[in-house]
């Protein structure tokens, strides 16, 4: 017993990795954040009561650059691990953001077939398919 040693399912394993490793990247992010939230917190508010959109496209861009190793991490771990429950569910996060709607088929398509079958798995294939379907503004 004393030699015994627990782990869990692949999926499981993955996750823990996964975790740790952004865990690491947000913690080198934290104090970037911060000092981003604290010096941009009035000006986020502003432009927010009067509508200035320039204003607030310019603020998250600049907070897209700080979170850029989490996002970079995040999307690109499905490439990476094609049997990884998590890829799944990343892929369909991946479906909200549209800087990634041309990588999304090429991601799914490269899941593990038993993915593919998850609910999340089923609802990316749908959300794929009737995105072909929309017509294309010209």
């Amino acid at each position: 017993m004393f030699k015994s040693k627990l782990t869990g399912t692949y999926s499981n394993e993955e996750f823990s990795k996964f975790n740790e490793e952004s865990g690491k990247i947000q913690k080198k992010l934290q104090k970037k954040i911060m000092d981003f939230q604290m010096k941009n917190m009035a000006a986020m508010n502003e432009a927010q009561k009067t509508n200035d959109t320039v204003t607030m496209n310019r603020l998250r861009k600049e907070y897209d650059v700080i979170q850029k190793d989490i996002t970079d991490y995040t999307f690109s771990y499905p490439k990476k691990h094609p049997k990884s429950f998590i890829s799944v569910l990343i892929t369909q996060m991946m479906l909200n953001n549209p800087t990634y709607s041309k990588e999304i088929e090429g991601i799914y398509n490269s899941l593990d077939e038993s993915l593919k079958k998850t609910k999340p798995g089923k609802a990316i294939k749908e959300n794929l398919a009737a995105a072909k379907k929309k017509p294309v503004a010209k």
